[in-house]
């Protein structure tokens, strides 16, 4: 708790009463804020079987932190909701955060990583029943080293908008693997990330178009500076068989000095410019996120 009451004067100014809001420290909910008793329900030592859903095998990584992770969390949506979650870590090594979001509801779950110390492996997933429709934003600033896998499974006629902006400080794998396993599917990844750490970084993200009539769109931007290496790579991965699908690629890398590389075989060309307005990098981001303390929160992490 010496973490939490640490920040508890920026998570103040992050919530407030009227708001829903979870607030996550080493892997467990430490406090719960509903307006609506019954729009969403945390519960412990659960986790989404991707095998029952759409018959995804994981990846061993995924397994090593199932295997090993202490805390276990599924969030189940039951109405539309919005949705505040705060993380804060200075003792696991491993992670695991769901979120299950039931037919026809719309959901925004905003995530921001306010503090992480401790070296971790995350793995956080989203069920999307048929109908639903979910945005999540994420903002993401480690101060450790991070193996982050992300997983979304999409069935009939939901949708999913993903924003991601990182400006993490250290060392990082991201992995976005996104599953359209239901007709009439559809996923828009768009992330931005920011390396001035001169650490290495990898960001990966893949859709999968599992079922017809199914749409996806990936728009990645990297930037690096300060001797620092982004790995990115964005895939879309089409089934057999599969008809009437709609995909659409737009990633851009961009170096901002001559010892700094952003590395990708989806950039026919790498811009390097000295002159690269990073405030408008972030206020592209910053327009897609409605709520007023996350804004101000972020535009103070400049």
């Amino acid at each position: 708790m010496k973490h939490y009451l640490q920040f508890k004067k920026t998570i103040s100014n992050l919530v407030s009463d009227d708001e829903n809001y979870i607030i996550m420290n080493d892997g467990k909910p430490i406090k719960i804020n509903k307006i609506d008793e019954d729009a969403f329900e945390v519960r412990m030592d659960e986790n989404l079987d991707c095998q029952e859903i759409c018959g995804r095998k994981r990846e061993k990584a995924e397994d090593d932190i199932f295997y090993s992770a202490y805390f276990s969390i599924v969030c189940h949506v039951y109405k539309d909701t919005n949705l505040k979650v705060i993380y804060l870590n200075n003792e696991e090594q491993q992670m695991i955060m769901c979120f299950s979001v039931k037919r026809s509801v719309k959901a925004t779950i905003n995530n921001i990583y306010l503090d992480y110390t401790k070296d971790i492996d995350l793995l956080v997933e989203y069920e999307l029943n048929d109908l639903s429709k979910v945005t999540v934003n994420d903002f993401v600033n480690f101060n450790c080293n991070v193996n982050k896998y992300n997983n979304a499974y999409l069935d009939d006629q939901s949708s999913l908008e993903v924003n991601c902006l990182h400006l993490n400080n250290y060392k990082v794998l991201n992995k976005t693997n996104v599953y359209l396993y239901g007709p009439y599917a559809q996923a828009k990844l768009e992330m931005r990330c920011l390396n001035i750490s001169g650490a290495e970084q990898e960001y990966d993200s893949c859709v999968y178009h599992m079922a017809s009539n199914t749409d996806s769109k990936i728009m990645n931007y990297y930037v690096a500076e300060n001797s620092s290496k982004i790995d990115a790579k964005s895939d879309i991965i089409v089934s057999k068989g599969i008809e009437n699908y709609k995909t659409q690629k737009d990633v851009k890398g961009y170096v901002l000095d001559d010892d700094s590389q952003v590395n990708s075989t989806d950039i026919k060309t790498i811009e390097k410019d000295s002159d690269f307005d990073l405030n408008r990098f972030v206020d592209i981001f910053l327009l897609k996120i409605k709520d007023r303390k996350i804004r101000q929160y972020i535009e103070g992490k400049r």
